[in-house]
């Protein structure tokens, strides 16, 4: 998510600021009389001056001996923009490039300490900071080490519920699905560079910005391939190629295979599971390991049989038992997956069991997440269609009010990552 931007209904100049914010995608919030900015949000308010003729004025803590005071609302908030009203009434889209540059500022500062030193990049002739800066800098960095890793970590993902019993997270887990090429006839054991830089630029603040020791990275694997989970997968990743090919109305004979890469045969239960551990230790050497160097944290790898196994029996009962809700889940698939529509049109009653399948990796989540509050994750799925779709069954089965935190990362970022 991005930094949140915050201005006061009475004052016409911050209200303008934060429009022109909002309409280019920042997330933003309108305070009322009486209420006071949260203690991480950047607070926008106008005052009638001139800043050298530039919009913005950025170095709270320059304000006050320039004369300009910042209203109750924000205070103690050391986060500060405040916006020239004549400037900004004679130039609009002057104010516009002025505040996305604002908020790019604070995007790459991260708001959690991380240099340059202060979102304005500040500059000091003796190449030291001056007083007023240091005092500046103690109280953001006060206030931000006091802000408790829910906040963080809301600052950075959507969560796809209001959780509900989450004092605190202790851990973190981030989800996603396998490496798997763009027609799902296998995975691949590499990233684009774009879409890995991509993924990483927004992984790794998410991470070090949380401030949490314990984090883990769901890495897909060969354990995968046994009785309950096998069926999540598109049978294309055990067909022949030939038989792949005549599916789809094409010939792809020539697709080399992760494993085995000479063959075209179909491949044995055993041949997928050493396709999906060489994947997955492309993924711990493109993502894992360079995420761990660049958030400056400790990622550990595990596995979906190390993260739910306890709960995949009970899970798989559940799903079967509430199987008019895979039905619904997978016919939204259908609508909205090439994947899912391909697999639709050769076989539904395997669609069927492939969703009912991946529902057993989210109940048995949940139960995981149940016992273990303190746990937050970091999802990179493509939507969260399974979670909002089984939110019903797990709350009469596995949460009651319980909501756990599940994060969303920002759209480009989401997975598939391998295309």
């Amino acid at each position: 998510m991005k930094t949140l931007f915050v201005a006061h209904a009475g004052d016409a100049v911050g209200c303008l600021a934060l429009r022109r914010l909002s309409g280019c995608g920042e997330k933003t919030m309108l305070l009322q009389n009486g209420q006071s900015a949260p203690p991480t949000a950047i607070c926008i308010f106008g005052f009638e001056g001139d800043v050298r003729n530039r919009f913005l004025r950025l170095s709270g803590n320059r304000m006050e001996e320039e004369g300009i005071v910042a209203p109750e609302w924000c205070k103690p908030n050391p986060f500060l923009v405040a916006v020239s009203a004549p400037n900004a009434r004679v130039n609009p889209r002057g104010l516009e490039v002025a505040l996305l540059e604002m908020a790019t500022r604070y995007e790459k500062w991260g708001s959690w300490m991380k240099r340059p030193e202060a979102p304005w990049n500040p500059d000091w002739r003796d190449g030291k900071p001056h007083e007023s800066f240091a005092s500046w800098h103690a109280k953001a960095e006060g206030v931000l080490n006091g802000t408790p890793a829910v906040e963080r970590l809301l600052h950075r993902v959507a969560p796809i519920f209001q959780s509900q019993g989450v004092a605190q997270v202790t851990q973190l887990v981030v989800t996603g699905c396998a490496l798997f090429n763009k027609p799902h006839t296998d995975v691949v054991d590499a990233l684009p560079k774009e879409k890995k830089r991509m993924v990483l630029d927004t992984l790794a603040p998410v991470l070090q910005e949380s401030g949490v020791m314990d984090i883990r990275f769901i890495v897909p694997r060969g354990d995968l391939v046994c009785e309950v989970l096998r069926d999540h997968f598109h049978p294309f990743m055990f067909m022949g190629l030939g038989e792949v090919g005549a599916h789809l109305g094409t010939t792809i004979g020539h697709m080399p295979r992760l494993f085995g890469a000479e063959h075209s045969h179909a491949r044995s239960d055993a041949e997928v599971a050493r396709a999906l551990d060489r994947s997955g230790d492309g993924l711990v050497r493109e993502i894992v390991e360079p995420l761990c160097a660049e958030s400056g944290t400790d990622v550990k790898e595990t596995t979906w049989t190390g993260y739910i196994g306890n709960y995949i029996g009970h899970a798989h009962t559940l799903a079967l038992k509430y199987q008019s809700v895979a039905e619904e889940i997978y016919m939204e698939r259908v609508e909205t997956r090439p994947s899912y529509q391909s697999l639709h049109k050769i076989d539904p009653v395997r669609g069927l069991r492939r969703t009912i399948a991946n529902n057993v990796f989210y109940i048995a989540e949940a139960m995981y997440l149940r016992d273990n509050p303190g746990t937050a994750v970091i999802n990179c799925e493509y939507a969260d269609t399974f979670w909002k779709g089984l939110e019903p069954v797990l709350e009469k089965e596995v949460w009651g009010s319980f909501r756990p935190l599940i994060g969303m990362v920002p759209e480009p970022a989401r997975q598939p990552w391998s295309y």
